[in-house]
């Protein structure tokens, strides 16, 4: 599945570099800096029914989501493949 390199590097940026793992924040920072939350939403889902992340309930509980990174290498070099 193709998606934009913007929003793969902004979530290892975001997720892997600077350790921000709650889905609903990751989509606040990504609407913020311009990106499509829809895309940024759609890589989010890929990455873990690819199994490369497991979806976990947030700090605050269960009706936060968050994800917890399994695979950072295979995400890391997705975001290599096109630059």
């Amino acid at each position: 599945m193709e998606f934009n390199q913007e929003v793969i590097d902004f979530f290892v940026k975001k997720c892997l570099d600077e350790n921000i793992n709650e889905w609903n924040e990751l989509l606040d920072r990504g609407e913020i800096e311009g990106l499509s939350t829809v895309e940024l939403n759609s890589f989010m889902e890929y990455i873990r029914d690819q199994g490369m992340a497991v979806e976990t309930d947030g700090p605050s509980g269960e009706k936060e989501r968050a994800l917890m990174v399994k695979d950072d290498l295979q995400i890391r070099n997705m975001a290599k493949q096109d630059n």
